[in-house]
């Protein structure tokens, strides 16, 4: 991965809301070296991704030989109050994830840390067996801030982000990568699924009540609404 911990800015990373590279973010400092990524103050919502070209490892891929070691810290901000006790403020969360595309950019595989919360850094750490076909990763991360409540900034935070690649001795038993379309409603469109009832696509940082819903990973998931009765509004 290319400037994985923010140390060279955002260089190498495709920006989408307001991402950041900071020194230090209340009184969350980076993990390792002078900076890490934080969600920003402009925007609930924000993300970078960068792809990972595979192509050197490409005869190793598709003879079913190849690992990729995947990682990175995730945190949210947090303050300290004079009694002692901290607290996230707002409870704001961060994800890295990492999807596995063939060479036509069709999507193979794809691993998530889950989205977290934790005071200070959580290290995600996952060993995967790389599909045959894939030619690319495509690395994405994520910060969202969660709450209706309070707080002004996004203060999810992202630091070493790592995506590495190991021979195996012999072929591993993946055939290919996740058989269902549409596994995760990441698309719009629910016409791969047959639906029964009010069964829909939930989008990220849905509101309910006096909050925000979050997917587990991703920015889609399926949402089970009440059914209407005739004549409600």
């Amino acid at each position: 991965v290319f400037n994985p911990g923010a140390e060279d800015g955002l260089e190498g990373w495709t920006v989408t809301g307001g991402l950041e590279a900071v020194t230090g973010l209340g009184q969350l400092q980076p993990y390792t070296g002078n900076a890490f990524f934080a969600g920003g103050a402009r925007d609930a919502e924000s993300r970078a991704s960068q792809d990972v070209s595979l192509g050197s490892f490409a005869v190793l891929i598709d003879e079913g030989r190849a690992e990729a070691h995947l990682g990175a810290c995730l945190a949210a901000a947090y303050l300290a109050f004079p009694s002692g006790e901290s607290r996230a403020e707002p409870y704001d969360e961060s994800e890295v994830s990492f999807t596995f595309l063939s060479g036509e950019g069709a999507e193979l595989w794809s691993s998530s840390s889950g989205k977290y919360d934790t005071l200070y850094w959580w290290p995600y750490r996952e060993t995967v067996a790389v599909p045959r076909g894939t030619r690319s990763v495509r690395v994405t991360v994520a910060a969202n801030r969660r709450t209706l409540i309070g707080g002004t900034r996004n203060d999810g935070a992202i630091d070493e982000v790592f995506l590495g690649v190991e021979a195996r001795p012999v072929a591993h038993g993946r055939l290919g990568g996740n058989l269902l379309l549409n596994p995760g409603a990441e698309s719009g469109s629910l016409d791969s699924w047959a639906i029964e009832g009010d069964f829909r696509r939930g989008a990220n940082l849905a509101r309910f009540f006096t909050d925000y819903l979050v997917p587990r990973s991703g920015d889609g998931m399926f949402m089970a609404y009440p059914s209407r009765e005739a004549g409600d509004t």
